[in-house]
């Protein structure tokens, strides 16, 4: 949609777009909008305009419109780099993921703003402020754009597994703005236990005609400690389908590793060389399948993760990974991929953020028109980091039956080679004991041990007897 404006009685027509895309995603609605048409009106005696809009199956309610003079004082911020890697991070991860403020801030009122200010804040959701920093622009005249950077710095390594938010604003201090509304901009973000993630919760669905390849790019922390060894252990992805069935969909995930010798801002990425090519960017470093069964549409598929020899699949530090799923050409029944179409659609994000190979065209793509977020979360895990003098029991000695634990209850098979007095303890990724249960003599022994005060999440069981430790991770889904 746009506002069409001329100024010789309709020989040429000047347009101002407001939508660029469907008013579904886009945030004009029921609301006021000021269109500036000075460049094709301003100065003329006779001046029409026009409202235009392209698409179908939609309509375009206006009402209230009038001319104005631009006010003095109209400033707007737009384009807020979105600064953390992710939308979710593991807490083990957030570490160097250091955040800027930057945005873009407009004077679309009348006069020059002198002394305006761009601020960020980081917040929780309760208003508990970490970080704030601001930048003060001398002047800044009318109709001019400007993208500024504050100079302060935020690590985010202190921060709790929870819910945050970053506020960008601009104001003149001292001034009342026209319109206020667009002088802040809030965006959320996680720190969570083990998940990675673009987004909060799909709302849409997407896909590239023909075969492709599309997810996400992660990245791991440089403040791991020395000991420290974490895995990929799963991929959870969302799909969509037009015959209202998944069945039988199988789902290949992989795990490609930007090489070291890419820049950070992928300036020198082969965007022609695809995930097998020798001579590309890319090393593919693990896999998983999976064939649904019985799926309903945006229900969660965990794809299990592995290396090429069958093993966890180990990560490294300070590393960049695409994470892919191989979506192949269009069927009879039409496979789409599950999105966050509106959350970030006004944000500027790291370059590959959402990477998009398609086959067709031979190149990877930086992501989807409209900045759209898929749903391709990757789950980690640390191993038990204990004492690495202690012995290590069999990897028969304890088993887990059924991981996740949806009944509030950790099913656990003890095998040991000999009869012992044993321990079996259950702890939390930071190492707090949660429960712990002394056995006398056991040799082989089915145990079930209730987690019901356990949150959702990962956790760690411990089973330790005089001849070494098995430690082993489980979740708790509710």
């Amino acid at each position: 949609t746009s506002i069409e404006v001329t100024h010789d009685g309709g020989t040429t027509w000047q347009e101002f777009p407001i939508n660029v895309i469907t008013p579904a995603v886009n945030n004009n609605v029921n609301n006021r909008l000021l269109v500036d048409i000075s460049s094709a009106a301003a100065g003329f005696a006779n001046v029409q305009f026009r409202f235009k809009w392209s698409g179908g199956m939609y309509f375009w309610v206006i009402d209230d419109v009038y001319l104005a003079n631009l006010p003095d004082n109209d400033l707007a911020i737009s384009q807020p780099f979105y600064t953390p890697g992710s939308y979710a991070t593991p807490i083990t991860q957030i570490c160097g993921d250091t955040f800027v403020i930057q945005a873009t801030v407009s004077n679309k009122g009348g006069k020059t703003q002198q002394n305006l200010v761009l601020a960020g804040y980081v917040t929780d959701l309760a208003g508990k402020l970490y970080f704030a920093d601001s930048l003060i622009i001398p002047d800044l005249a009318y109709g001019i754009s400007d993208t500024l950077v504050t100079n302060g710095r935020f690590d985010p390594k202190d921060l709790p597994v929870g819910e945050y938010k970053i506020t960008w604003r601009t104001y003149t201090p001292g001034v009342t703005d026209a319109t206020a509304a667009d002088n802040t901009i809030s965006a959320k973000f996680e720190v969570t236990e083990t998940t990675f993630a673009k987004e909060a919760i799909a709302d849409d669905d997407v896909r590239a005609g023909g075969h492709y390849l599309y997810g996400n790019q992660f990245r791991t922390s440089n403040c791991w400690n020395p000991k420290d060894e974490f895995y990929a252990t799963q991929a959870t992805i969302q799909l969509t389908s037009s015959a209202g069935t998944l069945e039988g969909y199988q789902v290949v995930v992989y795990v490609l590793k930007v090489k070291d010798d890419v820049l950070s801002d992928f300036s020198n990425f082969e965007t022609s060389k695809d995930i097998n090519a020798a001579d590309g960017s890319l090393e593919i470093v693990g896999l998983g399948d999976y064939t649904c069964a019985g799926e309903a549409d945006f229900d969660d598929i965990n794809v299990p993760l592995l290396d090429f020899d069958g093993k966890k699949l180990r990560l490294d530090p300070s590393t960049r990974y695409f994470v892919v799923v191989d979506h192949p050409a269009e069927g009879a029944n039409i496979i789409r991929h599950a999105a966050n179409l509106t959350s970030f659609k006004d944000f500027g994000m790291a370059t590959f953020n959402t990477p998009v190979y398609v086959e067709s065209q031979g190149r990877w793509f930086t992501g989807f028109t409209g900045n759209p977020q898929p749903v391709v979360r990757l789950g980690i895990e640390n191993t038990f980091v204990g004492n690495k003098d202690i012995k290590q029991l069999d990897v028969n000695s304890l088993k887990i039956k059924t991981n996740p634990v949806v009944n509030k209850t950790l099913d656990l098979t003890i095998n040991l080679d000999k009869t012992s007095d044993a321990n079996l303890m259950i702890m939390d990724l930071q190492g707090k004991v949660i429960s712990s249960t002394d056995l006398q003599s056991v040799q082989t022994k089915d145990m079930s041990l209730d987690v019901s005060s356990c949150k959702a999440g990962n956790y760690f069981v411990k089973l330790s007897t005089k001849d070494g430790i098995r430690a082993l991770q489980f979740n708790v889904a509710k």
